[in-house]
């Protein structure tokens, strides 16, 4: 991983910082692999009218809704789906850093940067 690779970390973990689209094989109806790209971060979470959680994209396009069975679970689903972008975005760097570091290349810094990013991507998808 390069600088400019860990430049799109951020310093502060927060969503904005990087590419945050990404791509990944999905099971299609008859059962084949298709390629396909989630809706870019960051995403937000609100309560609807009826008490049923959503999750939007910055754009506020509706990425899911909620059913309203068990709502301290709905909540914590919600605070988890929202977070997903940052948690998918850093986790990856996390990897790529590992990767590095298990082909000799130790970087501190890069050790830290990716273990704040995760640690504050965990902090929202745990509501802390």
């Amino acid at each position: 991983m390069t600088d400019d690779d860990l430049a799109r970390i951020g310093p502060s973990g927060q969503p904005g910082a990087g590419d945050h689209a990404a791509t990944g094989d999905e099971a299609s109806r008859d059962g084949s692999r298709t390629t396909g790209t989630h809706t870019p971060g960051p995403w937000s979470r609100e309560l609807n009218s009826r008490g049923q959680w959503e999750v939007f994209a910055l754009s506020q396009a509706l990425i899911c809704r909620l059913a309203k069975w068990t709502p301290p679970i709905d909540e914590a689903d919600a605070r988890l789906i929202t977070a997903a972008p940052d948690l998918l975005q850093f986790g990856k760097a996390a990897y790529h850093a590992l990767e590095s570091y298990a082909h000799g290349n130790a970087s501190p810094e890069l050790a830290r940067a990716c273990a704040l990013a995760l640690k504050l991507a965990i902090a929202k998808a745990e509501g802390r």
